[in-house]
């Protein structure tokens, strides 16, 4: 269990949700998109803190890892209101599917939406938008030596 598993089980449950097409949520991040990957969401993991949680072997650590989850959606011949509108509808759908179980299947003790951030680049009729959603995931570890 760790941050291999949390990515995977965020990636599980964007895809369950029926938000995205499977092939449409990958691991990681991307340097270019094509308009026909998109929409997309890349599930990547950033800053981890860990706290030990007891000092004896077998030594028990807390890890407060943060998940993010970045929406990229192109439109073209849209509004901008109806990128952003289409946004909303993948944003909302992804924190459904986290939230339908904090626990991720089992590999985390919660995981919650603590950020989500727009940007609309582009001139009217050809709007790329994206939304960067930030989740905390709380896990724990055991290590022996």
């Amino acid at each position: 269990m760790g941050r291999a598993s949390i990515r995977t089980a965020v990636q599980a449950a964007i895809v369950t949700k029926g938000t995205f097409a499977s092939g449409k949520v990958r691991i990681g991040k991307a340097d270019a998109l094509a308009e026909a990957e998109m929409p997309t969401a890349l599930v990547w993991t950033g800053a981890e803190k860990i706290e030990p949680i007891t000092l004896i072997n077998p030594r028990r650590f807390e890890h407060e890892l943060t998940v993010h989850v970045d929406i990229y959606n192109y439109s073209v011949g849209s509004a901008t209101a109806s990128a952003e509108e289409s946004l909303d509808s993948l944003v909302d759908g992804v924190e459904q599917a986290i939230h339908a179980d904090v626990t991720l299947g089992g590999v985390a003790d919660d995981c919650f939406l603590v950020a989500c951030e727009y940007d609309l680049e582009g001139e009217a009729g050809r709007q790329l938008a994206c939304a960067r959603m930030e989740f905390t995931a709380y896990f724990k570890t055991l290590h022996s030596s």
